[in-house]
């Protein structure tokens, strides 16, 4: 099967060899365990590179040898972001990793399979208000990993994020539905502990980001179990943090951990970042 391209270039001081390796193992991945479920997927495909400027300012318009672009760079350039996607200059899908962060493997998954299923990062699913007390329905995004971002499992000795499925994105629940390749308990329309979800709130005409109360924090429960594609990894957390994304800043500076801080941060600016992104596309026009 002939599956669309991502261009892969590593700026970063991680070897080309370690960034193959997560290659391969995110390749398997998509193959083996995202296309069965949503019924497409990008492949993976490490490039050299000939780019001379600053991948993090100049990178907007430079051509793509593939369908999408993914790249590797240490130091994240958005405060907060272990990475992100977007359109470039040229109306191409791409991607950054920034390996600075912890499990930048799982960064990499993360992006690769959102970049699969909204490359244009323009998608919206009708579904219901994920905030306590609200009744209404927005508009969510059509993010494969937010839900279950601080979940990952094991492929060859890689971290890889988990994902949702279909059925996430219908109401309901039914009896058998799995919500997640990992099958937690995680409910459609709404995220696990730790974990966010961004919806564009239709009666206040605003996008808004919503974090699933639980911490991250500094106990965080560690379980392996054996699985075909290697070991599973689950993080989960019953400590509590406040329930509204105006507290969002409150809580960042109460925690003194260094996980709680990059998510919360990351969600506060994950809005900020594609409008930052959208103005260097114009800027370099």
């Amino acid at each position: 099967m002939n599956l669309p391209e991502i261009a892969v270039y590593n700026f970063s001081s991680k070897s080309d060899a370690e960034v193959q390796r997560a290659v391969r193992s995110i390749n398997r991945q998509v193959t083996e365990d995202f296309l069965p479920i949503w019924g497409g997927g990008y492949l993976c495909s490490l490039k050299n590179h000939t780019f001379v400027g600053n991948p993090d300012e100049d990178i907007a318009n430079e051509p793509v040898t593939a369908e999408a672009a993914m790249y590797i760079v240490d130091e994240s350039h958005l405060q907060g972001a272990a990475g992100y996607h977007f359109m470039n200059g040229r109306e191409v899908p791409y991607g950054f990793v920034f390996t600075e962060a912890n499990n930048w493997t799982i960064t990499f998954s993360h992006e690769v399979l959102e970049l699969t299923m909204d490359p244009n990062a323009n998608c919206f699913v009708p579904g219901p208000d994920p905030r306590p007390g609200q009744n209404g329905i927005v508009l969510h995004t059509y993010e494969v990993c937010d839900a279950v971002e601080r979940t990952s499992y094991v492929i060859d000795d890689v971290a890889v994020s988990n994902f949702v499925t279909p059925q996430y994105f219908v109401d309901g629940n039914a009896n058998g539905t799995r919500n997640d390749f990992l099958g937690t308990k995680l409910k459609s329309f709404k995220a696990l502990p730790g974990c966010h979800l961004g919806f564009f709130d239709l009666a206040a005409n605003e996008f808004e980001i919503f974090v699933q109360p639980g911490n991250l924090a500094d106990t965080l429960a560690t379980k392996l179990a054996a699985k075909s594609s290697g070991g599973r990894v689950e993080r989960t957390s019953d400590d509590r943090v406040p329930n509204a994304a105006r507290a969002i800043q409150e809580a960042i500076r109460k925690t003194s951990n260094k996980g709680t801080r990059e998510i919360l941060e990351y969600a506060l600016r994950r809005d900020a970042y594609r409008l930052e992104i959208e103005s260097t596309k114009k800027k370099n026009k």
